[in-house]
This record gives C-alpha cells, structure tokens and sequence, in this order.
C-alpha cells in the first residue's frame, strides 16, 4: 500500500536506484512559475484598488452634491430657498468625529475622515481638490491650479 501512495514520488535516477523526491531544477522551475503568475497578478490587484478609491470618492461628491440639492429643495418649501452658507461647521483641517465635514447636508452625520478642510476648498481622500460655491450650490473639481502641501493649499501658475 505505502507504494501505491508514494508511487509519484519514486523517480529512477540514471543507475536505475529509486529515489524520493524532486530534484533542485524541478523546485526552481515550480518557483519560477510562481513568480511570473504573481508578477502578473500583483499589478493588477494595485490597479483595481485605486480605482476603488476614485470610485469612493466619487460617490462621496455624487452625496455632497445630492444634499446640497436636498437643502435649496427644503428651502424653497419652508422659506425662501437658498444653498447652504457652508456645507459644515468644521474647522480647516482633517475631517474627524469631533470635526465632521459636510455635517449640514449630509443626513448621517458628516464625513469624519479621509477628507479635510480649507476654508471653503476641500481635498478628498485622492487627493482631489473640491470647491464649494454658496452663490450657485456648485461643489465641483478644481484642476491642478492649487496643490496641497502639509495644512496649506500653493497656487499654481
């Protein structure tokens, strides 16, 4: 029975003896194999976890732009209908439980991370720069004309 089991691993080497196991060129080509698959594999996995993250915060402006839309609405219905002054009560900084961002829209309670605050400019857990407008509700992307660096946002020219 015991050679019925090990019968694969029994290989007649050149003077016809048995032995067991595999050879060092059989390891390091089963090691080989390996590598390329994971050199293939590992690209992709990065490829698809940015693309996560752009998709993340994309439906985080997709909520922000949808409860400034929910507050003009409410607005015209009780009163004279007006965007909201600001879209929170945070501070300049990072977004946490105790400094939430865009807590006056957003009906959950504001984002309490990944995002922060300058003023009336917000940058995004990508690094995308996002612009609030009282004036027309607008909260849009502004391209590369500012870059964060540390607490402050450097004007580009």
């Amino acid at each position: 029975m015991k050679k019925e089991i090990y019968f694969w691993m029994n290989i007649a080497n050149k003077a016809g003896e048995n032995r067991i196991g595999f050879t060092l060129i059989e390891l390091i080509m089963v090691i080989l194999l390996i590598g390329i698959l994971a050199a293939l594999a590992v690209p992709k996995y990065f490829d698809l976890q940015s693309e996560s993250k752009i998709a993340a915060e994309n439906s985080v402006v997709a909520a922000i732009k949808t409860g400034i839309a929910n507050y003009y609405v409410n607005g015209c219905v009780t009163s004279t209908g007006a965007y909201p002054a600001t879209l929170d009560n945070a501070v300049n900084g990072n977004c946490t439980a105790g400094n939430p961002c865009f807590d006056i829209i957003l009906s959950q309670g504001g984002m309490t991370s990944d995002w922060s605050k300058r003023g009336s400019t917000y940058i995004g857990p990508n690094r995308g720069i996002y612009v609030y407008n009282n004036i027309s509700g607008s909260f849009s992307k502004r391209e590369l004309s500012v870059v964060p660096v540390g607490d402050d946002l450097i004007e580009l020219k």
